[in-house]
C-alpha cells in the first residue's frame, strides 16, 4: 500500500493533486483542517491522507513515465472513468511481446497509428491522436458509454469527507459507517411509530373516561356547586383533586366527597386581622384608609369601627363631592367626631395631627370621580408619609359578582384586603367566594352583616362565608 499526505488551501486543490499525483483509484484514509495561530497568523489549511495499491500505483507510474509535463496536465484533468481506463489499456498492452522490446515500445500512449484511407495518408503520431483513437467526429469514444463505478464512488467519497470528520481506514469500514446510519435510521422510525402508537392508546383511554358516567359523589358536588354559581375553573380543579386524593368507594360516597370539598374550599379563603387591631408593645397609631366608588356600607362600616376603637379619628375626604355626607344624629349619639376634608394637603395635615397624638386615623375615600392614576398618587403618597398604613377596599354583597370582580382588579396592586359589607342580605355567596380564589393575594379583612352599629361587624372567617354558600347554620 502506497500512502502519502497532501496539502492545499482548499479540499478541490488537494483532490486535484489526489488524482494527478497516484490516480482516480485512490482511498481517501483522513482528511483534517489545520487553522493558523488563534486564525491570524497562517492561513487555514487542508489536509488529506491518501493511499494507493502498489499494483495498481505501478500502472500509473508506467504511464507518467511516457509523457511530458504538457500531456500530464492534459491527461489528468480528463474525467477519472477516462484516466481509469486508459491506465487500464496500457498495463495490458505492456503485456504483449512488443512491450518486451527496448525502448518504450508500443506502449498504448506512445503507439503509432497507422493511416487509412479514412484517416488520410499521413501518419499520426502522439497523445492527441491516440486520446481520439477509434472515434469519429461528434462521436463519444466506446469506453465512455460504460458504467463509470470509480467515478460514483469517487463522488461518494467527497460527500463523505464533508459530512465525516474522519473516513474509515477501507472502503469496507465506509459501507459499514453507512449501514450503521441507516440501522439508527431505521431505529428512530421504530420509535417514532411506538411513541405514536403510545398516544393513540392513551387518547383512546380519556374517550373511554369520558364515556364512563362520573361517580355519583362527584356527580352531586359537581351540580351544588354550579346552582350556587361557583366558577367552573374551580369545580373541575376540586374534581379532578377528589378522584387524585379519595379512594374509588369514597368517591361513590356523596357525604364523603361533599366534606373533602369543605376542607379544599376552606383553604382557598385567605382572611386576616385589620391592622388597626393588633396589639403591639409601642402602640403605633395606624392610618386606615376605605376605598369604594359608589355606596357599599363604607360609612356605616366607618361608624362600627369607630365604636369599638377607641380614640380613633375619622376623616371623610372627597374632593369632588358635590354634597358632603353627615350624619349628626349618629355623630352626637355615638359621640363620634368627623372631619371633612376637601382638599389633599388638609387631609395630610389632620392624619399628620392625629398620628403625632397617638391616635389612629380611619380615612373614608370614595374615588368615583377621580381617575385611577390620582388614587394611585393619593394612596403612594400617604404611604410615603405615614409608616403604618393600610388599605381595605369596602365591597358591598348587595352588588353583582361583576362588579364587585372589576373593582377588586382595579384597586388590588393599591390594597391590602376586602370589607364586605350587607353579608347578610347577600343572595349569591358563590360570587364572594369566587373573589377568594382569583384574588388570593387579597384577604378578607372584615364583613358587616347588617346596618346596626356598633353590633354587626365581625372578622372575617372561612366558616362564615361557607355557612352563607351552603346555608349551614
Amino acid at each position: 500500500m502506497h500512502v502519502r499526505k497532501f496539502e492545499g488551501d482548499t479540499l478541490d486543490e488537494c483532490l486535484k493533486t489526489i488524482k494527478r499525483e497516484l490516480g482516480p483509484d485512490a482511498i481517501i484514509i483522513k482528511t483534517e483542517t489545520h487553522s493558523g495561530l488563534k486564525g491570524a497568523f497562517k492561513k487555514k489549511r487542508v489536509e488529506i491522507t491518501a493511499a494507493i495499491s502498489e499494483k495498481t500505483y505501478g500502472k500509473k507510474a508506467s504511464v507518467d513515465r511516457v509523457l511530458n509535463d504538457e500531456q500530464k496536465e492534459t491527461f489528468y484533468k480528463s474525467p477519472a472513468s477516462y484516466i481509469s481506463n486508459m491506465i487500464d489499456r496500457s498495463s495490458d498492452n505492456n503485456k504483449t511481446e512488443a512491450s518486451l522490446k527496448s525502448g518504450y515500445g508500443q506502449l498504448g500512449l506512445n503507439r503509432a497509428v497507422n493511416s487509412s484511407k479514412n484517416l488520410g495518408d499521413k501518419i499520426k503520431t502522439g497523445l492527441d491522436d491516440f486520446l481520439n483513437l477509434g472515434t469519429k467526429p461528434n462521436q463519444r469514444p466506446a469506453y465512455e458509454n460504460r458504467p463509470s463505478v470509480t467515478s460514483e464512488r469517487y463522488a461518494e467519497i467527497q460527500d463523505d469527507v464533508e459530512e465525516f470528520e474522519q473516513v474509515a481506514t477501507t472502503p469496507y469500514q465506509v459501507r459499514d459507517e453507512r449501514s450503521k446510519i441507516k440501522e439508527e435510521e431505521v431505529l428512530a422510525s421504530k420509535t417514532r411509530i411506538e411513541e405514536l402508537e403510545r398516544k393513540v392508546f392513551e387518547l383512546s383511554k380519556k374517550l373511554e373516561k369520558l364515556d364512563k358516567k362520573d361517580p355519583i359523589g362527584l356527580e352531586q358536588l359537581r351540580a351544588s356547586l354550579r346552582t350556587l354559581d361557583i366558577d367552573e375553573a374551580y369545580i373541575q380543579k376540586l374534581v379532578r383533586k377528589s378522584i387524585f386524593e379519595l379512594k374509588d368507594d369514597e368517591i361513590e360516597n356523596p357525604d364523603m366527597v361533599h366534606d373533602f370539598a369543605l376542607r379544599e374550599m376552606l383553604s382557598e379563603i385567605k382572611t386576616e386581622m385589620p391592622l388597626f387591631s393588633k396589639t403591639d408593645n409601642d402602640k403605633q397609631p395606624v392610618l386606615t384608609v376605605l376605598l369604594s366608588e359608589t355606596t357599599s356600607g363604607q360609612t356605616s362600616m366607618m361608624y362600627k369601627i369607630a365604636s369599638m376603637k377607641q380614640d380613633m379619628t375619622i376623616i371623610q375626604y372627597a374632593p369632588n363631592a358635590t354634597s358632603k355626607i353627615n350624619n349628626l344624629f349618629t355623630e352626637s349619639t355615638l359621640g363620634i367626631a368627623i372631619l371633612r376634608t376637601d382638599q389633599l394637603a388638609q387631609t395630610a395635615a389632620e392624619i399628620r395631627k392625629s398620628m403625632e397624638l397617638g391616635k389612629s386615623v380611619l380615612l373614608d375615600y370614595r374615588c368615583a370621580h377621580e381617575e385611577i392614576n390620582e388614587t394611585k398618587k393619593l394612596l403612594e403618597g400617604l404611604r410615603r408619609a405615614f409608616s403604618r398604613v393600610e388599605v381595605l377596599i369596602c365591597l358591598s354583597a348587595l352588588h353583582s359578582e361583576l362588579y364587585n370582580k372589576k373593582l377588586v382588579h382595579r384597586y388590588a396592586s393599591l390594597s391590602n384586603g376586602m370589607v364586605v359589607n350587607f353579608l347578610d342580605m347577600c343572595m349569591n355567596f358563590g360570587g364572594i367566594f369566587n373573589l377568594a380564589t382569583q384574588t388570593p393575594k387579597v384577604p378578607f379583612k372584615l364583613f358587616g352583616t347588617g346596618d346596626v352599629v356598633p353590633e354587626d361587624i365581625e372578622s372575617a372567617t372561612p366558616e362564615r362565608l361557607l355557612a352563607g354558600i351552603f346555608s349551614l347554620k
